[in-house]
């Protein structure tokens, strides 16, 4: 299993292993140094050398750099387009289960669904290729097979995307009769000369998945120093990529040494969670990558299928007129009205009067540990651009009722007068609780838990990972739904029954008779056919063929 070293907000890293129970052996965590830009570039020399400095022991770089397989996830951006997640970082955007998917978990998190992929990839590669590079606000998803990894010194993997899409990404390009050699790499080409290139070969759009040899790491980290021997910034798309391939964009001879090969990932599709607006539409698409009603498991419908709800408490129902609609770690109840394009997280137990108008988003950031909140409202497209970021706009307040008045005030436009302090985006981030917030996420959660448990002909309950289930009942001491009538399908019940064991078993209780149970409604089931209609058995060969 390849290590995993996340670059990640500051405010994340000294909480990442409580928030997340990830284990401290398998995933190293670190921030770029205040105050630096190092590019991506420059980021991934700096998290490779933080990790050995952590990790490496005795070894010098090169021979550590040569005894695993790692995987850098950059994920340590301010998250401005995105601000909802912002605080806790844009790899633990929780992610709501796939109707069309079974074995998922309730609590799963864009980081959870990047990562098999990049591991089979990884468990794939030749030998030589131990470094692994990937961007942290996308998730990639195929359902086909790998391809052989190929054995190369830079080895990228893209898909092929219409140029309307192509134009806003890296792309790289090869001669038809050399389809897999990079000749150049092109950052945000136009679509005349994408309708260019296809006249010579093909492009590729850089979905941002490379691996890179232990030469081709000791290069990059040779790039990205100035003359002082210090880190600076330095590009690993524009400026490394630029100067790779048989014709390069930024010709450097040395880095024109190493061999590159592109690899289309086959059945691949892109999913960007880089913004607030992209986060839902993104949901959606997944959501919707099958159709086929024979495939899909979950069949429940919602009243617009753009409605996302997760570990929450909601006492209101929608309607069709409800679109873009994301409520995340937040107690709604009766009195709160959404209309359209409304991001609500975050939000406590309350009973307020809130009307959120098109556009309107409302995000509660637990700060410190004496029960403060900070109380942003925004717009679904706000960037928190430039000066932005900095600006000290959203009021900090310790009660409900100061809670409530601070979001009535912020959508009306007006500056809170009354609070005890104004944070900026930037300070909200560095400041936020997350242990706070994510108690207050699995409080919410241990109550969805058995809603959809009970709920379970038009939830997901039966399409999960039982095995996760069963430990969160058993672990958070939720109470067992009722037992299945018989009437249900096999699967369902015998999916039942070994859940109930495994509960059973977590809490250290007899847990055969339920184990018995799925085994015996598995006999019947593969059974029941051969008994209702039995057939005589008819020798078809010659007995001196036999």
């Amino acid at each position: 299993m390849p290590k995993k070293l996340l670059s990640l907000p500051p405010n994340l890293v000294n909480d990442f292993h409580n928030v997340t129970s990830l284990s401290d052996k398998e995933y190293f965590c670190t921030s770029d140094p205040i105050n630096a830009r190092l590019g991506s570039g420059g980021g991934t020399s700096w998290l490779l050398e933080e990790c050995h400095r952590a990790w490496g022991g005795d070894a010098d770089f090169a021979t550590w750099l040569a005894e695993e397989k790692r995987i850098l996830l950059h994920a340590g951006g301010q998250s401005r387009r995105l601000p909802a997640y912002a605080p806790s970082g844009k790899i633990l955007t929780p992610v709501p289960i796939f109707r069309w998917e079974r074995g998922q978990k309730l609590g799963q998190t864009l980081l959870d669904l990047q990562l098999p992929l990049y591991e089979r990839i990884m468990d794939a590669a030749p030998d030589r290729l131990h470094t692994m590079i990937v961007s942290g606000d996308v998730y990639i998803h195929t359902s086909e097979a790998i391809p052989q990894v190929p054995d190369a010194d830079v080895v990228c993997y893209g898909l092929w995307l219409d140029a309307s899409i192509a134009r806003n990404h890296g792309v790289f390009f090869s001669r038809h009769d050399t389809p897999t050699r990079l000749e150049r790499m092109l950052q945000k080409p136009s679509v005349e000369e994408l309708n260019t290139l296809l006249q010579e070969g093909y492009y590729l759009t850089d979905i941002g998945v490379w691996l890179l040899s232990d030469r081709a790491v000791e290069l990059l980290r040779k790039r990205s120093r100035n003359a002082d021997g210090n880190l600076c910034e330095y590009d690993l798309y524009s400026q490394f990529g630029g100067a790779l391939g048989t014709n390069p964009t930024n010709p450097d001879p040395e880095l024109a040494s190493l061999s590159v090969e592109i690899v289309p990932l086959p059945g691949g599709k892109f999913y960007h969670y880089g913004t607030t607006r992209e986060m839902i539409t993104s949901t959606l698409a997944i959501q919707n990558r099958i159709n086929d009603q024979r495939e899909i498991i979950h069949r429940d419908c919602k009243p617009h299928p753009s409605i996302f709800v997760q570990n929450s408490l909601l006492s209101r129902r929608f309607t069709g007129d409800n679109t873009n609609i994301w409520i995340e770690n937040s107690c709604l109840g009766p009195k709160w009205q959404l209309t359209k394009d409304n991001v609500v997280t975050g939000v406590p137990d309350n009973n307020w009067d809130i009307t959120l108008q098109a556009g309107q988003c409302v995000d509660i950031v637990p700060v410190g540990d004496d029960g403060r909140y900070a109380v942003r409202v925004y717009g679904i497209d706000d960037k928190f651009a430039g000066a932005e970021q900095q600006r000290r706009r959203f009021p900090v307040v310790s009660t409900l009722e100061e809670m409530e008045q601070a979001i009535k005030d912020q959508l009306q436009g007006i500056e809170s007068l009354t609070a005890e302090r104004m944070m900026s985006a930037e300070e909200l981030s560095n400041e936020a609780s997350l242990p706070r917030l994510v108690a207050q996420r699995h409080r919410y959660r241990n109550s969805n838990w058995k809603a959809i448990a009970d709920n379970h002909a038009h939830s997901v309950f039966y399409q999960l990972d039982l095995h996760d289930a069963a430990r969160q009942f058993a672990e958070n001491g939720i109470e067992l739904p009722g037992e299945l009538s018989q009437s249900e399908p096999l699967i369902k019940l015998m999916s039942d029954s070994m859940f109930r064991a495994e509960v059973y078993r977590h809490c250290g209780k007899k847990h055969d008779n339920y184990e018995d149970k799925a085994f015996e409604i598995l006999r019947s089931a593969l059974t029941s056919t051969v008994l209702f209609r039995k057939e005589l058995p008819i020798r078809a060969v010659c007995s001196d063929q036999i």
